[in-house]
């Protein structure tokens, strides 16, 4: 958003406490946003990964209700292709810059879900073996890989 150099002076004396950046050109100054989305990313402006994470658990989400609602008609190749295209991709798109964040977690743990309902197990069942025998990469595997991927070809 464009403020005029008027607007751009008020806002300063009312701000004189709190630190805040102030871009202008041609007396026209860029008003700071406190949450912003950016080729599909949601940040903010401390670089918090939380709104990113928020927007993606309902998705995710979806992609669990998906699994479940195939498990019992579907054989193990097309439920893998299923939470390939509905899980993985979400999970796949930006993970070099939100997949070190403390919300990645609620990912990991949203996609333990899908893994049991995959394999038919108990709530409280390890993973562990699970995700050896559907032959899936773990988030923060998953992470580790984009990022030798992104230094080797860059």
């Amino acid at each position: 958003m464009v403020i005029s150099t008027e607007e751009y002076n008020e806002i300063i004396t009312k701000n004189l406490s709190h630190s805040t950046l102030y871009i202008g050109y041609k007396e026209k100054y860029i008003e700071e946003t406190m949450n912003t989305k950016f080729l599909g990313l949601y940040t903010d402006n401390h670089k918090n990964w939380r709104n990113h994470v928020e927007q993606m658990i309902p998705k995710l989400s979806e992609a669990c209700n998906a699994v479940r609602s195939m498990v019992h008609i579907s054989n193990t190749n097309t439920l893998k292709s299923i939470y390939n295209a509905h899980f993985h991709s979400i999970i796949k798109y930006g993970i070099i810059f939100c997949g070190n964040s403390s919300y990645s977690g609620n990912i990991f743990t949203v996609q333990k879900k899908i893994v049991r309902i995959m394999a038919d197990a108990k709530p409280r069942t390890s993973c562990r073996s699970l995700f050896q025998q559907f032959e899936m990469l773990l988030v923060p595997c998953q992470l580790i890989f984009s990022l030798m991927n992104f230094t080797i070809n860059n």
